[in-house]
C-alpha cells in the first residue's frame, strides 16, 4: 500500500550522550534542517545519570542547553546504572506515546543496545542505526557479539565513510546492501565569518599577534592527545609566540594537564573544554590538528576546514576520503610527534602555504559537505516504503 503523502513521518531520534561530540553535532544538524513538512522529530534523550557526580556543573548545564531545539521535543530519560533494564521499556513507551514510525539511535554507548531492543518492542516500521565510531576496542567482547545479533535486527546501517562501511562488513559480517553511505555535513553559515577576534582572545588571554594551533576532540584514548603535547616543547622552540588551544571534555583532562605541566609548556597549552562558540575559537585558528588512532571521518576537522584552516592529521580511517595531502593539509604519522612538530613549524612559519591549504579547504567544504546536503540524505534514509 502506498504511503499517504500528507501524513508526517514520526522520528524519533535516541541518543545516550555525556559529552558533545561528532553524534551530538550530527543531531543538532538534524534538528535544524529536516524537513518539518515531512517529518516530525522527537529526540529521546539518555543521560547517564549514575556519572552526574563526576562532571562540572557548568559542563553538565551546557550540556543539557545543547538539546534544546525551536519545535523539537526532547524526552530526557536518566539512566541510573551501566546496566539500567528498565530504559527499554521506558524508550518503547516513548515511542508508543508518540506513534513513531522510524527509530533513528545514535550507536554510542547503552544507544548501541537500547535502539533496537526498543524499537522492536515499541513497534516502529522502520529502524536505522547511525555508526561513526570504530567497532574494535568499543566495549568487552560479549558485549560485541550482542552487538554483532542487534545490527543484523536493524533495517539500515547509515555510516559517514566508505572506511567503516568496509570495517563493519569484515569485522561484524553485515551484507552491503544493508548500508547507507552518509557523509558527515557541517554548518557552513558559522564558520569562517568572524574577523574580529579581539573579545575571544582577551577572554583566554591571548596576545594579539600570537598564532594558535587548535584540536576540538574529547579527551580520551583514541584522540591520544599526549602526540600533541608531546610535540609543543619542539614547536616553541622555533615559534614561542603560539598557543595550543585543547578544545573538549573527557576522563584524560587531568593527565594531560598534569604532562603539559611537567613539560614546562602549560602556560601555552590551554584547556578549554566545552564550548558551544566552536565558530569563535576557528577563527583564531592558524592551524588544525587530529592526533586520532582511527577517525571515521572527522567533524571537528571539517569544521575547521570551513573555517579555512589548513589540517594536519594521519591518515588514519576515513580521514583520506576528505583531506588530501599536499592540498588542504599534511599528513603526518599516527603516534609521530616529530613528525608533527615538523609540519605545525611548517606551516606556522610559511604562511602562503598554510593560507593554500586553507583556501582549497574551505573550497571543498562549500561544495560538498554542507549540513543540509547532509540531512536531505538522512531523510531518504527514512522514507518508508510501505
Amino acid at each position: 500500500m502506498a504511503e499517504n503523502k500528507d501524513k508526517k513521518i514520526n522520528i524519533a531520534a535516541l541518543i545516550s550522550s555525556m559529552n558533545i561530540g561528532g553524534y551530538e553535532v550530527k543531531l543538532d544538524l538534524l534538528a535544524r534542517h529536516l524537513d518539518r513538512e515531512r517529518f516530525k522529530l522527537t529526540v529521546i534523550l539518555v543521560y547517564p545519570d549514575y556519572k552526574a557526580e563526576a562532571r562540572h556543573r557548568d559542563v553538565m548545564e551546557a550540556h543539557r542547553q545543547f538539546f534544546q531545539w525551536d519545535g523539537v521535543e526532547t524526552v530526557a530519560l536518566p539512566m541510573k546504572g551501566r546496566f539500567d533494564i528498565r530504559l527499554v521499556g521506558q524508550i518503547a513507551q516513548v515511542l508508543k506515546d508518540y506513534s513513531v514510525d522510524v527509530l533513528y539511535f545514535m550507536a554510542m554507548g547503552a544507544g548501541t543496545f537500547l535502539g533496537p531492543l526498543a524499537g522492536r518492542r515499541g513497534g516502529v516500521k522502520r529502524i536505522i542505526r547511525a555508526s561513526d565510531t570504530i567497532v574494535k576496542g568499543m566495549y568487552p567482547a560479549p558485549l560485541k557479539m550482542l552487538d554483532r545479533y542487534f545490527l543484523h535486527k536493524v533495517d539500515c546501517v547509515q555510516v559517514p565513510s566508505d572506511f567503516l562501511r568496509r570495517l563493519m562488513m569484515r569485522e561484524l559480517k553485515i551484507p552491503e546492501h544493508s548500508f547507507s553511505v552518509v557523509p558527515n555535513g557541517i554548518d557552513l553559515n558559522k564558520f569562517g565569518q568572524i574577523t574580529d577576534t579581539a573579545s575571544i582572545r582577551e577572554e583566554l588571554q591571548l596576545s594579539p599577534d600570537s598564532k594558535c594551533v587548535g584540536i576540538i576532540a574529547n579527551l580520551n584514548e583514541v584522540k591520544d592527545h599526549r602526540v600533541l603535547i608531546s610535540a609543543v616543547p619542539d614547536v616553541l622552540k622555533k615559534c614561542p609566540n603560539t598557543y595550543f588551544l585543547i578544545i573538549g571534555e573527557g576522563p584524560l583532562r587531568e593527565p594531560l594537564e598534569q604532562m603539559s605541566s611537567d613539560l614546562g609548556i602549560a602556560d601555552n597549552v590551554k584547556f578549554l573544554g566545552f564550548r558551544s562558540d566552536i565558530e569563535k575559537i576557528t577563527s583564531l585558528l592558524n592551524i588544525g590538528l587530529s592526533c586520532s588512532k582511527v577517525e571515521t571521518l572527522g567533524i571537528s576537522l571539517m569544521e575547521m576546514m570551513a573555517a579555512g584552516i589548513p589540517i594536519i592529521a594521519p591518515p588514519v580511517g576515513g580521514i583520506p576520503e576528505f583531506l588530501t595531502d599536499q592540498e588542504t593539509g599534511i599528513f603526518v604519522k599516527q603516534g609521530d610527534s616529530k613528525q608533527l612538530s615538523e609540519a605545525i613549524i611548517l606551516l606556522l612559519s610559511n604562511t602562503v602555504l598554510a593560507g593554500r591549504y586553507g583556501d582549497n579547504a574551505r573550497k571543498l567544504m562549500f561544495s560538498k559537505y554542507s549540513g543540509s546536503n547532509m540531512v536531505a540524505k538522512i531523510e531518504e534514509v527514512f522514507e518508508i516504503n510501505e
